[in-house]
């Protein structure tokens, strides 16, 4: 995924990796990317869960087959994205921490913050069962099967070897 993630960002400025799904459940805690029409000018942008409603749970992509990828958290960026852009001082709104606790502003940015300023952003959409959580021990094992069928091991290694000979 990373592998493929940087060659896509050669024709981008920003790439993330959404995760395909065959259902949407109303309570999902995941990000989910969607493009947005605006002025016939095509936008990217990442809807939270607090926010969804019953229309945007249904949308499903050109296919007709997959509901919204959920984002990943991983992406990639041109620097000069980063560099040249005169981003907010706060990327979200005031986030509460404590409940006695007046809410205070997040300070910086988490990746999808930074996806609306792209111009030329690019989602990676996964199928389910070429993705695999690592969280615990016990997601080690299935991660390691998904790792040797897809060659992972070859991949690395063919990696290592243009490394060593740069």
């Amino acid at each position: 995924l990373i592998y493929a993630m940087a060659s896509a960002s050669r024709a981008h400025d920003a790439t993330g990796a959404g995760i395909l799904r065959t259902h949407f459940p109303e309570h999902d805690p995941f990000g989910t990317f969607v493009s947005i029409e605006k002025n016939s000018v095509s936008r990217l942008k990442i809807i939270e869960q607090e926010i969804r409603n019953k229309i945007t749970r249904t949308l499903k992509d050109s296919t007709g087959s997959w509901y919204l990828p959920y984002n990943t958290g991983l992406y990639v960026f041109d620097r000069t994205l980063l560099e040249n852009n005169a981003l907010p001082d706060y990327a979200t709104p005031p986030k509460q921490i404590i409940p006695e606790l007046e809410r205070a502003p997040k300070i910086g940015y988490a990746a999808t913050d930074c996806i609306p300023f792209a111009g030329n952003p690019a989602v990676l959409a996964i199928k389910p069962e070429s993705f695999g959580v690592l969280k615990t021990a016990q997601d080690l094992e299935p991660l390691s099967n998904l790792g040797t069928r897809f060659g992972l091991q070859k991949i690395c290694k063919r990696v290592e070897n243009k490394m060593r000979n740069n």
